[in-house]
């Protein structure tokens, strides 16, 4: 069995599910509710959340993965990837460039030294009046 989706909406994943068996593909659902009742209230996309604990679809034979994967491309769902997270910050703890933060950090530093100079600047020429 392969995990290739999960969300914290079970709708999504029940969607996904109905869709799966009207193709012929076997698919399990982990960490679904026992009780039933809409999850509306219980969830954020945007406050991050153990992926881990959402439910997730998965596919019993492995012959139907890739059937499966094809399926979820043409209705639109990127299939999960393994370690896509962790891949992600690899890549920008690599490369500092692309990292917001340090190009925040650049610029504040840059700027604070153009200030320096001109104040430097200011101070030489009030002292050569003097």
């Amino acid at each position: 069995m392969r995990r290739i989706y999960s969300s914290p909406r079970i709708e999504n994943v029940e969607r996904l599910v109905s869709v799966m068996a009207e193709h012929g593909i076997a698919t399990r659902v982990t960490n679904r509710r026992v009780y039933e009742g809409s999850s509306y209230g219980r969830f954020s996309y945007a406050r991050p959340g153990h992926s881990d604990d959402w439910p997730a679809v998965w596919v019993q034979h492995a012959n139907d993965h890739t059937r499966a994967r094809e399926l979820m491309r043409e209705i639109g769902i990127e299939p999960a990837t393994r370690y896509a997270e962790e891949l992600a910050n690899s890549r920008f703890q690599r490369d500092g460039e692309h990292n917001p933060r340090r190009i925040a950090s650049r610029i504040r530093t840059l700027a604070l030294l153009a200030v320096a100079v001109a104040v430097a600047i200011y101070a030489l020429r009030l002292a050569a009046v003097w």
